[in-house]
């Protein structure tokens, strides 16, 4: 059997991008950082000015996911939809975000969609496309302490 192609393996992929869902919305990175490579890479192409749109690195990744828990009262990632892909270290995913802002009470509601890359039961790439223009409405003057 391909390696690529491993029923079992793919299982194990689909659970990693789950815990990735439930544990950012818990807001537990401490747990969630231990998902990812050293040399992982967060990808947000649509990012805003002012917002990265790629950060490199566990401990970069880590810096800043670690805000989550005093910017955000609340997190859920609801309507998710995770595809396997033919290649069992990717997935496909499409789920909606919805946020409150701690500071302004502001909701942050977007439609997400990203592509999940593991080696060995591990994020080294995630590739997050959502809608900037949304980002931007809600997080508005606030978006330099993101």
């Amino acid at each position: 059997m391909n390696p690529n192609t491993d029923p079992i393996k793919r299982e194990r992929t689909v659970q990693v991008v789950s815990d990735f869902f439930n544990l950012l919305e818990t807001m537990n990175i401490e747990q969630w950082i231990d998902l990812w490579t050293e040399d992982g890479v967060h990808h947000m192409p649509y990012a805003p000015s002012g917002f990265p749109n790629r950060v490199e690195g566990k401990t970069a990744i880590y810096r800043h996911f670690n805000v989550l828990p005093k910017t955000i009262k609340r997190m859920a990632f609801v309507d998710r939809k995770i595809y396997p892909m033919l290649n069992s270290d990717q997935v496909f995913a499409e789920y909606r975000g919805e946020v409150e802002i701690a500071d302004t009470g502001r909701p942050y509601n977007n439609n997400y969609c990203g592509l999940f890359q593991l080696r060995e039961n591990r994020l080294v790439s995630v590739t997050e496309y959502f809608n900037p223009l949304v980002f931007i409405e809600a997080f508005g003057d606030t978006l330099q302490k993101v």
